[in-house]
């Protein structure tokens, strides 16, 4: 594929994409042979960014103003890049448009989206086509839910992407939505999930009371698409929750998410949310981004119980969007390079395989493996 950028930014005057911005130019300057733009709807804002980038960095790159809902904009972009790398959410507002585009001429796509019915949407409109077209469309790129799926086998943006997913969809598709396996077809599920938590639970493996994750429902869907796609194994099955200290903590963190949850999904309660939690383009202070930090722990059992697999993920520094920055960053370089030997088509992180794995090192993730023989 002879295209003049390996890959474009866009979304890159949100909090998110700028720091994904800053992450190109620093990682790859002049000195590097990737090519690579960013791009969005205001000028003055991308001409600020470029300006902003030239005098840290000396680095001079192109960008291009195009709106979400402009076709010939959209189509013209997509066709000069081998990716793109998405940070404008919400994406069903934002992200659908440019998917379609992308699919029709043949351009690797990779974003941070958490709206499941609107992934199950592109999925069944656009699965088929990336295909046969030889595209890849990876979603979930960021730390929801690349952790969890390469283990398996809150900004103001995030809660606007929560609100709309749960605005613009009928009753029938928000409940089909809670199917443990709803990004796998009917006819591919194996029936084994249970229901996703929602109250204080022990976990024997851990000897740890647990509560629900936050982002659970989206990370497990993802996993288990991973598998009807890699083909783990028939009777694969997966589960999150988040470590508590006592069963007291347990228990009042599931109420909380509960609230939270409640005020994101209820329409007539969003207006007090909003007044509340931080605006789209907000984000976490540059000390939280130095300090923050994640520990992913995933344990797998065989069929045969003969011994348990453990899995720590860990990663420096802010995951919700220092981190997630680097992995979209990161992905959607690989697919321009074309390292990937997974498959086409609407795909999950973890299809990106090993090759990706080394490039989340690169960026201060580790992955540690230990097995524990019965």
């Amino acid at each position: 594929m002879s295209r003049k950028y390996d890959l474009i930014i866009y979304g890159a005057t949100g909090y998110t994409g700028k720091l994904a911005v800053e992450y190109m130019a620093t990682t790859y300057d002049s000195s590097s042979n990737i090519k690579w733009a960013f791009a969005g709807r205001t000028e003055s804002k991308l001409e600020k960014i470029k300006q902003s980038i030239l005098s840290s960095t000396l680095v001079d790159v192109n960008y291009f103003v195009v709106d979400a809902n402009d076709d010939e904009g959209l189509s013209l972009m997509v066709q000069q890049t081998k990716a793109v790398a998405t940070f404008a959410g919400p994406y069903a507002i934002y992200g659908s448009k440019l998917v379609k585009y992308c699919v029709e001429y043949r351009t690797h796509y990779v974003d941070l989206a958490g709206e499941t019915p609107w992934i199950k949407s592109m999925i069944n409109l656009y699965h088929e086509k990336a295909i046969s077209n030889h595209c890849r469309i990876v979603t979930t790129c960021g730390f929801d839910s690349v952790p969890s799926d390469m283990a398996g086998g809150i900004s103001g943006g995030t809660i606007a992407s929560g609100m709309n997913s749960y605005n613009n969809w009928s009753e029938e598709t928000l409940v089909s939505h809670k199917e443990p396996q709803y990004f796998v077809p009917s006819s591919s599920r194996n029936n084994l999930d249970s229901q996703d938590q929602t109250n204080a639970e022990w976990d024997e493996e851990f000897k740890r009371w647990t509560s629900p994750f936050a982002m659970n429902s989206l990370n497990v869907r993802v996993v288990r698409r991973s598998n009807y796609l890699l083909n783990y194994d028939s009777n694969f099955t997966y589960s999150e929750s988040q470590f508590n200290r006592n069963f007291f903590t347990a228990f009042l963190l599931s109420w909380l998410n509960y609230i939270i949850m409640s005020f994101i999904k209820k329409s007539f309660l969003q207006p007090i949310a909003k007044l509340c939690l931080p605006a789209p383009g907000a984000g976490p202070s540059q000390h939280m981004i130095n300090h923050g930090f994640f520990h992913f722990k995933c344990y797998g059992i065989p069929k045969d119980k003969s011994c348990t697999v453990f899995c720590d993920v860990h990663g420096r520094r802010d995951p919700g969007y220092y981190l997630t920055a680097r992995m979209i960053c990161e992905a959607g370089i690989l697919l321009a390079l074309d390292n990937v030997q997974g498959p086409f088509g609407f795909v999950t992180p973890a299809t990106l395989g090993v090759t990706y794995l080394e490039r989340l090192k690169s960026i201060g993730m580790t992955f540690s493996i230990s097995v524990v023989r019965k």
